[in-house]
């Protein structure tokens, strides 16, 4: 196998407006290089390619390693992150209404007409909190939880003796073998997909970065059906929470008691059942025949049907064991959507594609909060709009390109 090592970086090319051709290296049919990988960039950048399936190979790194107590740090750390989206889901649904605006009561003032700095100190009080727990996350983050760079970014940076030291340093500290040097890396070649020359907080590095996801026709689709797929859950999914509570008080629904008792045992029990969406998910996207596509297919269509159901709730019973339901299934496309969404994008470029994804989604948000207040909550029209994002979901997850299960990230 032979790779080019002065194959240029599209960071260069794309300054001088030149057109990039991918180089296609022969190599000998009978190799394993590439398989395995969700995707390969072999005839892209043949040099990242290899390095890439060095990363992976069994027998030389990652798997080599296998899981540490550096993965539980990360697992950690992704909960910070819950912990407060949580906390700020509960005061959209106290602000709109959903949740008794009287919270905490002990701290609130009883009408509008009444409300001074001085009586209304209760929803400030909460954003303190907020604002203490994650000042509180950002130390332990820089104190106890230390990361370093990810191996995968760092070869799309050319960074191969970073990449090394990485994966010897975590093999040294859990006492794991690790055969992978730099030297193996470096001969692999030069990557030219992924550098800018321009630093990294330039325009250029930015659309290296875009155009990187779209490498080739393939990934290009993927990436589109990714980003439509977080588009459409950021609008459905606050559209659920603002619609459904007032269509249902429009019918005359009781949908439980007022007392703050009620209101966070029913919060809490919501929740916990939340919480096992994304366990079921975990072990459906293992399942042969149903895959990562086939998790996201059934949670959207399992979660439009409870939603159509929703709208029949006359009683607090119902109303709570709806919402556990709807919770549960949402959280099952919502958590393999999040899996999903890094493990197809190409490494050295993940980054953006992620962050992109997750800006559409709460772009869409602030979206659903106009149409929330300028829709008729009180025909059914809404209602069958948000079930039919439900069933767009479904087909876009059935359109995706890549099945994941069983590969690994490229």
């Amino acid at each position: 196998m032979s790779f080019d090592h002065t194959s240029p970086t599209v960071g260069e090319d794309f300054e001088k407006q030149e057109k990039v051709t991918p180089i296609v290296v022969e190599h000998d049919s009978s190799s394993t290089l590439g398989k395995g990988e969700i995707f390969s960039l072999q005839d892209v950048d043949p040099a990242l390619n290899a390095k890439m399936h060095l990363v992976n190979n069994l027998l030389q790194a990652i798997d080599q390693i296998g899981w540490t107590g550096y993965h539980y740090k990360l697992f950690v750390l992704n909960g910070f992150g819950y912990v407060m989206l949580c906390v700020a889901s509960f005061e959209r649904n106290r602000e709109k209404g959903n949740i008794d605006s009287k919270l905490p009561a002990d701290y609130s003032c009883a009408t509008a007409a009444t409300c001074t700095k001085a009586n209304n100190m209760g929803w400030r009080y909460l954003w303190f909190t907020c604002g203490a727990i994650v000042f509180m996350m950002s130390i332990a983050r820089i104190t106890v939880i230390r990361l370093k760079e990810t191996p995968k970014y760092l070869l799309g940076e050319g960074k191969d003796e970073e990449v090394a030291k990485t994966l010897q340093w975590m093999a040294a500290k859990y006492s794991r073998p690790c055969s992978l040097t730099a030297a193996e890396l470096t001969a692999c070649g030069i990557v030219g997909t992924s550098k800018s020359t321009r630093g990294k907080f330039s325009i250029n590095e930015i659309m290296v970065h875009l155009r990187g996801l779209f490498l080739t026709r393939k990934i290009g689709w993927s990436t589109t059906l990714v980003w439509l797929s977080w588009t459409l859950i950021g609008l459905a999914y606050p559209l659920y929470n603002v619609f459904l509570p007032q269509y249902l008080k429009s019918r005359g629904a009781e949908t439980g008691s007022d007392s703050n008792y009620i209101i966070w045992r029913n919060y809490a029990i919501i929740q916990m059942c939340g919480i096992w969406g994304p366990v079921l998910a975990g072990l459906m996207c293992e399942v042969k025949f149903i895959g990562r596509k086939g998790t996201m297919v059934i949670g959207a269509l399992v979660t439009m049907a409870f939603f159509f159901a929703y709208t029949q709730v006359r009683t607090a019973a119902q109303n709570l064991g709806f919402n556990c339901a709807i919770t549960f299934c949402l959280n099952i496309y919502y958590g393999c959507l999040y899996a999903y969404t890094p493990e197809v994008m190409p490494s050295a470029h993940r980054a953006t594609g992620n962050g992109l994804a997750v800006s559409f989604n709460r772009i869409m948000g602030i979206v659903s909060a106009v149409v929330g207040i300028a829709a008729n909550t009180s025909t059914a029209v809404p209602i069958f709009i948000c079930a039919a994002l439900y069933i767009l979901m479904a087909v876009v997850a059935i359109l995706l390109p890549f099945e994941p299960q069983g590969r690994r990230s490229a």
